[in-house]
């Protein structure tokens, strides 16, 4: 086949198109959805997770798990709100996609040997990402978990454990 058979077959291709005009939106339409759709799909590079930690213990412990969140290049600390409110404010405004709260009685739990908890939030708005952030900040914890652990008792279990759930509402 022949570059001019194939340029005129294009041609009447585009004037068959251009003469109905219920066909006029589509040529806008599609690549548009594929654009919306493809642009949602790709986006899942886990890197430089813009994080608002609430550490409400300020203590050794609490600093710690800080660090190790941010010894990675995945979770970025970007906003150190003082109130659970300030959190939502955040989250609402799209400046963080993950917030950490760290409860006032952290380390007084771990020193017992009681599980401390640390909530984490993710923002849901894209579910998929949601999910792998949240996995990402449980390796953290479990990694923290497990340095505390070697840390306090060598290789004993008895030490209090952080204790990460995931809760979707």
């Amino acid at each position: 086949m022949s570059w001019l058979r194939i340029r005129e077959m294009v041609r009447k291709e585009f004037i068959q198109l251009f003469r109905d005009k219920k066909n006029r939106p589509i040529l806008v339409m599609a690549p548009l959805i594929q654009i919306l759709v493809f642009g949602y799909v790709v986006n899942y590079d886990i890197k430089d997770i813009r994080v608002a930690l609430v550490d409400q213990s300020h203590t050794r412990e609490s600093r710690l798990l800080t660090d190790t969140f941010t010894a990675g290049r995945i979770f970025r600390i970007t906003h150190l709100p003082g109130t659970p409110d300030e959190l939502e404010a955040l989250f609402l405004n799209a400046k963080v996609d993950l917030g950490i709260k760290i409860p006032p009685d952290f380390s007084s739990r771990i020193r017992r040997g009681d599980t401390a908890e640390v909530q984490i939030i993710a923002d849901g708005g894209m579910s998929n990402m949601a999910s792998v952030r949240i996995a990402y900040a449980t390796m953290v914890i479990d990694r923290f978990n497990a340095e505390m652990v070697s840390e306090r008792y060598g290789r004993e279990l008895k030490y209090g454990k952080i204790d990460g759930r995931i809760r979707t509402w």
